[in-house]
């Protein structure tokens, strides 16, 4: 949603300059607790993305990259589902950003585990639909 160019013209927050190319690029509205009342009555479709302060988190944006770079890798036809090389691909990446081995696995397992939760909620709906 856009609110308005005036609020965007001159953020009262300093952002970090990928941030900042973003809002500026998509006209995207920055909310605060003034702001976020009217955003939400807005009638269009809309995302909200929370981020942690890039400057004091530098894993945030290492992560922007890793994730989707990691789950093209994983689509190699190497290994079954991806198991393995995907998880190699995340402990490299985190190891040369400075994350212990230990997270790059819990990501990668964790997200593994939730895309198969969900690929078996939309199995039970096929199988209880039934053969028309």
């Amino acid at each position: 949603m856009n609110l308005s160019t005036d609020a965007m013209a001159a953020p009262a927050v300093a952002l970090h300059p990928l941030l900042l190319r973003l809002v500026q690029e998509t006209r995207a509205a920055l909310l605060d607790a003034e702001t976020f009342e009217g955003w939400v009555e807005h009638p269009s479709a809309a995302m909200v993305v929370f981020v942690e302060d890039p400057e004091r988190y530098k894993e945030t944006l290492d992560l922007a990259v890793i994730v989707p770079i990691s789950f093209i890798v994983q689509m190699l036809p190497v290994s079954v589902n991806g198991f393995g090389v995907r998880e190699a691909t995340f402990s490299y990446y985190f190891t040369r950003v400075g994350l212990p081995i230990e997270s790059a696995l819990l990501v990668s397992l964790v997200a593994t585990a939730l895309v198969m939760l969900f690929s078996l909620t939309g199995a039970a709906v096929y199988v209880s639909r039934g053969r028309h």
